[in-house]
């Protein structure tokens, strides 16, 4: 599950059309990870996407448009794992934060 785009992917079909989309988005995409917490069926981890948004960006409410700009976007991925497999996946991003780096103008109140 993907909290900021609340896209739920279920089964290896579904988590590889998501992981495409993203490399659509950012075709450069670059993870870098900053710290990894294991325990007996939990795994998360800290990491830094970079890349350059030259595909759309789905979200609940619409897409986001390529913009050719970098981002930066610290993220956190939760794993739980059950008979050495990936059960469920759960990541956490700061959506504001990528929607400020591409351009998207605020609406006033």
């Amino acid at each position: 599950m993907e909290m900021a785009t609340q896209r739920s992917m279920h089964g290896p079909e579904e988590i590889v059309q998501g992981a495409r989309a993203w490399k659509e988005a950012l075709p450069d995409a670059k993870g870098t990870i900053n710290s990894v917490i294991a325990g007996e069926d939990r795994v998360a981890f800290e990491v830094t996407w970079e890349g350059t948004q030259s595909g759309p960006i789905a979200l609940p409410s619409g897409s986001l448009r390529p913009s050719g700009k970098r981002i930066s976007m610290p993220a956190v991925e939760m794993l739980v794992i059950q008979n050495g497999k990936i059960r469920e996946e759960h990541h956490y991003f700061d959506l504001m934060s990528l929607m400020e780096q591409v351009g998207v103008e605020r609406r006033a109140a």
